[in-house]
């Protein structure tokens, strides 16, 4: 919701808000506000402010997207005090995409910009770390050094982590805002490498299968429900291996086993064979 405010307050109070404002911004939550105050000598004046995404931008003007769906074009003058990421800056450093804001007198051009870059995401695997940087190797080949900040938040594995978890091999995405330090770093890290197991089929069960291996050990798979099975090359089910038929499982890590392939034993002959000689 965009929310108005039109306050009118004593002179005194008026100069004291009035600075306190254009020195603070809007609080929280706030996309556009207009206060009536009253300055020196009794002259009335009114202070607008606006903030939103950046949707355009001019050599003048500013367009925002307020939270509402509303848009608004903000002229800006020439000698306008601009801050861009904490840091004074000038107008032309704002970009479609950067959250701003802003301060104007009586309808006037802004006199105040405060602008915040759209954020940066890098994604790719990570190659290097150090105690303050990751490196990592984007889907194109582009190889990317990214400073992360001291107090930057990390997630491992969908959980709450620290930047020391993360390892070369890791995927990673980390999230800047301008040439900032990451303030945020997602990292996965890499699968477990693939387990095989062969061997004879001493039992099935509906979760499980064991097999003796050829070192003479058994051991016992769990399956999973969704797993892969194939018995002699055709798509089947656990159910229809049985006892003697040889197997081969294929896991990742401890988890269970996703693929299942088995063949029966191959037929015998006919027995004796006898025949005479020539």
């Amino acid at each position: 919701m965009r929310l108005r405010r039109t306050l009118a307050l004593a002179v005194l109070a008026a100069a004291t808000f009035a600075a306190s404002a254009a020195a603070d911004s809007l609080p929280p939550g706030w996309s556009h506000a207009q206060i009536n105050v009253v300055g020196a000598h009794g002259q009335a004046h009114t202070l607008v402010y606006d903030r939103g995404v950046v949707t355009a931008v001019t050599s003048s003007s500013l367009t925002l997207s307020e939270p509402d769906g509303s848009s608004v074009t903000i002229q800006v003058a020439p000698d306008a005090v601009v801050t861009v990421d904490k840091q004074p800056g000038s107008f032309s450093q704002i970009q479609v995409g950067s959250n701003a804001e802003t301060y104007g007198v009586d309808g006037n051009p802004a006199r105040k910009v405060w602008a915040t870059s759209p954020p940066v995401k890098t994604a790719g695997r990570v190659t290097a770390v150090t105690s303050s940087s990751l490196t990592l190797t984007e889907k194109d080949g582009t190889v990317a050094t990214i400073p992360v900040a001291p107090d930057a938040v990390v997630m491992v594995d969908k959980q709450p982590g620290s930047f020391s978890q993360i390892q070369p091999g890791y995927s990673a995405t980390t999230v800047q805002t301008g040439s900032a330090p990451a303030a945020h770093v997602y990292a996965t890290s890499p699968p477990p490498p693939p387990v095989h197991n062969s061997g004879r089929v001493m039992a099935v069960d509906a979760s499980s299968i064991t097999l003796r291996q050829a070192d003479g050990t058994t051991v016992t798979i769990q399956v999973a429900s969704d797993a892969t099975v194939l018995v002699g090359g055709q798509p089947s089910s656990l159910s229809a291996i049985q006892p003697g038929f040889h197997a081969t499982t294929t896991s990742q890590g401890s988890a269970p086993a996703r693929r299942v392939t088995a063949n029966p034993p191959p037929a015998r002959g006919p027995s004796g064979g006898g025949g005479t000689k020539p």
